[in-house]
């Protein structure tokens, strides 16, 4: 279960983080925020992300903590930046007219 919430923290963070970058908002948020949003959700982010490791410290101790705390943050971080991605290479399909063939 505490696996779980570090995950969920992680990606919290790093969804914060992405949100927090103008370029990155029209994907995640369909709209631009305001610039002074920016440092306030940049600063949650980290927070989120250093709650998510002080979890980690006090749930699985010092030497084991960093480890599982990189493995859930890598694994958000590379679902955020894949969710950016698709979002920012989806385009709307397009379906072909369709021709009637000419008759023999």
């Amino acid at each position: 279960m505490i696996h779980i919430f570090i995950f969920v923290c992680c990606l919290a963070g790093f969804f914060c983080l992405a949100a927090a970058m103008t370029r990155h908002q029209q994907e995640l948020l369909k709209r631009k925020l305001p610039d002074m949003w920016n440092r306030p959700l940049s600063w949650a982010g980290y927070l989120v992300l250093s709650l998510a490791f002080i979890l980690s410290i006090v749930a699985f101790g010092g030497a084991t903590a960093p480890v599982i705390w990189l493995g859930h943050s890598t694994i958000a971080a590379l679902i955020i930046v894949g969710f950016l991605t698709y979002k920012a290479n989806a385009k709307p399909v397009k379906s072909a007219p369709l021709r009637n063939k000419p008759s023999q």
